[in-house]
């Protein structure tokens, strides 16, 4: 089949950190795909925290970039706000066939939002927080402690609305299954 009578998809890649820039396994992972992809039927967006935000294209890469916000208790929730208030109502129109939502904080609650008959929600779980947040939690402060158990929560949720997990590891996947049920 010719490459003009394939059909495009639009695939959109999540992270919360900078992917043109961090130097973050997650942020590497998703560049390189998204820039591999690119180059095959797909018509890719990456939606991801910036201290540049807008909207730019790179090597046929749609970069869609939220403002950073460094404290880390409150940069999940900013993002997930963000993302809502800024970009909802363009990634709706973009009319995704899937969404990859790589690792904890990445817009659950666009994932949440995102209608399941139109766009295939994909969950990255590259590690589980209740796996680092048992590790830790005796030397935790209550800040940090609370900053675990809403991550915890957003981990969970990710994967119980995603149309598919997938793990980044046996031992991840082995996480998911012990502590969400999936």
């Amino acid at each position: 089949m010719s490459k003009a009578k394939q059909q495009i998809k639009k695939i959109l890649f999540v992270a919360q950190g900078d992917v043109e820039k961090w130097p973050a396994g997650t942020e590497v992972f998703i560049k390189n795909l998204a820039r591999r992809l690119s180059l095959l039927p797909y018509r890719v967006f990456v939606l991801c925290a910036s201290n540049a935000p807008g909207v730019t294209k790179v090597n046929g890469v749609t970069y869609i970039k939220v403002r950073y916000f460094n404290i880390s208790f409150f940069s999940t929730i900013s993002f997930n706000i963000q993302v809502l208030i800024k970009y909802l109502s363009l990634l709706t129109k973009i009319n995704l066939d899937y969404a990859v939502f790589c690792g904890i904080g990445s817009a659950y609650s666009l994932m949440y939002l995102l209608k399941p008959d139109k766009t295939k929600r994909i969950y990255y779980a590259i590690d589980t927080m209740t796996k680092e947040y048992e590790s830790k939690k005796d030397r935790l402060g209550l800040l940090a402690r609370l900053n675990y158990r809403l991550k915890i929560y957003f981990d969970k949720k990710s994967c119980s609305v995603a149309d598919m997990v997938l793990c980044s590891s046996r031992e991840t996947l082995a996480m998911v299954d012990k502590r969400y049920n999936n």
